[in-house]
């Protein structure tokens, strides 16, 4: 999820946090294949015995390695070689802007491989990432030991989170769960935003078999498929990869198990906080992503002739159409920056829950269901449905006990763009009611009925409704509906250490110490490599239990009969059944009357 933010600038000790939790700055108001290089491994048996086998020579016993497009030179981090900045995608930039991506070019010499890359572009570059920031930007980054393990080892590509407008692979230090572990920990960057999900007639027309709206996505594949080539030579086992992601990575992840692109790519996943099923999640359908495509259209083109020109102009009045030729060219010379600062204008079509929120959520571009040739040729729910996955999968899924809790906090502080006079500044019954009926219309009641409040109790209630309609719930059908198509292995959590915010679980599998300022808690000592340790130890074996854990409790796999999860308490986490069955029960049976 992302937070936009108009004419107001936090202070610099915040900086960081945008990236980190999605928060999209806008500099100027305005009311206005299958993936990337195609999968060629075959599909995975989790917890299958490798006969992978990495190169005679210990590339990191200097920490230099090469690689298909050539040889680098990492750094030393403690017990780690860190590769930073490795390019895995061609510049996307000119003639390859909304284009699949394909892979990066061979260098001639050694590279230097001890800085990140640029981070994508996305609104408000100085504060939604790390460092610099470039449509040049598809590079990702390899946390392994110094030391020869006896045998390859596992595996983790992380993906960040922002609601597909933010974020930074930069922001994420692997060096601490690749030591825990011992697992090789791969991050990356992926196209954000318009440049990595506009969709128009003709831009599919350019690009037969591969329809445009999730560009993104594709990136991440081709990242996917560098880890398949690659990993060997960093000590990695590519029989046994786990993608993981929070946020808008977790959706990602969620992604990767029914894509037909990401098949053979991956055996495990972790989700944290999204998932890609449920009454709303985090995807357009190609409708939704060719409106607002073509409303950015409109914007940038209406003003010339041919598609028009690039400058960010509002339109002339004239009749434009956004589907007529040349609209891609000019969209393919203009000022990118502008793309990623673009916001929908006043009176643009929108849907009840963004009547709610107003521009807090920015241009609503977001990972696109396209139909045949697309990253998504259905709905997920449709191909788990139908057997269209990967049934191989072993997954480890959760939430935080207070998700929504952050975005009322961003939404009402001054220091973030927010106000009092929010509508998610809920403090009484009836501000309540009249949100759920703002968003629920005739069905106000049922819902109201299941989620009774006082003045006393409305603010905690409210967090109580979105998390479990936006997070929770989706991720406990994910599990069922898995299982009941032949997953074997399901592990679901709730992460309540302190408020137990969105993206607060970040802090000790990260030491993403940042969110401390937002009043994230840090957890106890040792907890971070218990976490890390469960981490780990599924990214393995496919199971969070096992040799190594320093005595963790028993984490019992997920079944529909029970809905036992592990809820992440400090210190001790619990094993603990009927994962908010009422209420999840009751958003299952419920069928939204409109789209939310």
């Amino acid at each position: 999820m992302t937070l936009a933010q108009c004419c107001r600038s936090p202070k610099a000790l915040l900086q960081p946090l945008f990236g980190l939790l999605g928060i999209t700055f806008v500099a100027a108001c305005s009311s206005s294949s299958g993936g990337g290089g195609g999968a060629t491994a075959a599909p995975m048996e989790a917890g299958a015995t490798s006969t992978t086998t990495y190169p005679a020579t210990d590339s990191n016993a200097s920490c230099a390695a090469t690689v298909t497009q050539g040889s680098m030179q990492g750094k030393v981090a403690g017990a780690t070689c860190e590769y930073l900045g490795i390019p895995y995608g061609a510049p996307p930039t000119q003639s390859l802007r909304f284009m699949p991506p394909t892979p990066a070019p061979s260098w001639p010499s050694m590279r230097n491989a001890t800085a990140y890359g640029p981070s994508c572009l996305q609104a408000g570059s100085t504060l939604g990432s790390v460092g610099a920031t470039s449509e040049d930007c598809l590079s990702l980054n390899i946390f392994t030991p110094t030391a020869a393990p006896a045998k390859p080892l596992p595996v983790m590509v992380f993906i960040y989170g922002g609601a597909f407008t933010s974020g930074s692979s930069s922001l994420y230090d692997g060096q601490a769960l690749s030591e825990r572990g011992p697992v090789l920990v791969v991050t990356m960057n992926y196209r954000l935003g318009a440049l990595g999900f506009l969709s128009l007639p003709e831009l599919d027309a350019l690009r037969p078999g591969k329809p445009s709206g999730s560009d993104g996505i594709r990136d991440q594949q081709l990242a996917l498929q560098w880890v398949q080539d690659n990993i060997a030579t960093f000590h990695g086992d590519k029989t046994n990869v786990t993608v993981f992601g929070e946020s808008a990575g977790s959706t990602s992840t969620c992604i990767h198990i029914v894509s037909p692109g990401s098949q053979g790519l991956a055996n495990r996943y972790i989700m944290e906080s999204g998932a890609c099923v449920g009454k709303s999640p985090e995807l357009n359908t190609k409708a939704e992503t060719v409106q607002i495509s073509e409303e950015l259209a409109t914007t940038f083109c209406a003003g010339g002739v041919d598609g028009g020109t690039p400058d960010g102009a509002a339109p002339d009045g004239g009749d434009f159409d956004a589907t007529s030729p040349g609209v891609v060219n000019c969209l393919q010379i203009a000022d990118p920056t502008q793309l990623m600062t673009w916001v929908p204008a006043a009176g643009a079509p929108t849907t009840p829950l963004n009547t709610l929120l107003g521009n807090l959520t920015g241009p609503p571009f977001a990972p696109t269901v396209e139909g045949t040739g697309g990253v998504l040729p259905d709905l997920p729910s449709n191909l788990i449905a139908s057997g269209s996955f990967n049934k191989n999968a072993a997954v480890l899924a959760g939430t935080n006990e207070n998700e929504w809790g952050l975005f009322v906090y961003l939404a009402t502080n001054a220091a973030f763009g927010g106000s009092a006079s929010s509508p998610l500044n809920i403090m009484t019954a009836a501000q309540l009611n009249q949100g759920i009926e703002m968003i629920y219309g005739t069905q106000a009641a049922m819902v109201e009925g299941q989620y009774p409040a006082t003045d006393a109790t409305a603010p905690q209630v409210f967090i109580d409704l979105v998390t479990d309609y936006g997070f929770r719930c989706p991720t406990r059908q994910l599990a069922r509906s898995l299982l009941a198509q032949g997953t074997k292995d399901y592990f679901l959590y709730s992460y309540d250490i302190g408020k137990a915010w969105h993206s607060f679980e970040l802090v000790p599998l990260f030491d993403v110490t940042e969110l401390t300022l937002l009043g994230a808690a840090k957890p106890s000592s040792g907890y971070d490599s218990e976490m890390q340790g469960y981490w780990a130890q599924f990214a393995t074996t496919g199971n969070p239990n096992g040799v190594g854990d320093g005595g963790a409790p028993v984490w019992p796999s997920y079944t529909t009969a029970t809905d036992q999860y592990l809820e992440l308490m400090d210190p001790t986490p619990m094993a603990i059944a009927n994962f908010r069955k009422v209420q999840c029960d009751f958003w299952d049976s419920f069928t939204p009357a409109s789209s939310l």
